[in-house]
């Protein structure tokens, strides 16, 4: 025997799927967003486009997994360095600073990521480099405020 869904049931079920779905995006959304306003990363333009779409951490522009190498350090950073019982947006705030400070080279491409995020490339992707000089772009990145500068407000 076949049971058909009632109307309002049916209207009930999609809305609450629907709502998943969007808080689903909203919540990486913000993270990308987070990520943005806390590396002075160039915004989305005003047509759309997104600047910083989500291959800056993941693999697929879509996101989702898998990460690229930067984004595994930052997921692992939130997961096991933050305080659980603060809220999300404190935690990503903190995974953000605190991954940079670490001073590793996710991407294996000679600069560390905090150099790569001050220099505007990707700290996951090894093609993806900066054109000056290692030394010449820590001079600057140091002189501009070092690790400080991307540190959150609270």
């Amino acid at each position: 025997m076949l049971m058909r869904m009632k109307p309002i049931h049916f209207f009930a079920a999609a809305t609450i799927a629907a709502f998943g779905i969007a808080s689903t995006s909203t919540a990486k959304n913000s993270y990308r967003l987070q990520a943005i306003v806390q590396f002075k990363l160039d915004p989305d333009r005003d047509d759309g486009t997104r600047v910083v779409g989500c291959t800056y951490c993941h693999i697929n522009s879509t996101g989702a997994a898998p990460w690229n190498p930067f984004g595994l350090n930052l997921r692992n950073t939130f997961r096991n360095e933050t305080k659980k019982s603060d809220p999300s947006d404190v935690r990503i705030k903190e995974a953000l600073f605190e991954v940079l400070k670490k001073k590793l080279d996710s991407d294996d491409d000679g600069y560390f990521d905090a150099l790569e995020v001050y220099a505007g490339t990707l700290p996951g992707n090894k093609v993806s480099t900066p054109t000056r000089d290692e030394k010449e772009l820590e001079a600057a990145f140091t002189a501009s405020g070092g690790f400080a500068q991307f540190k959150a407000a609270p």
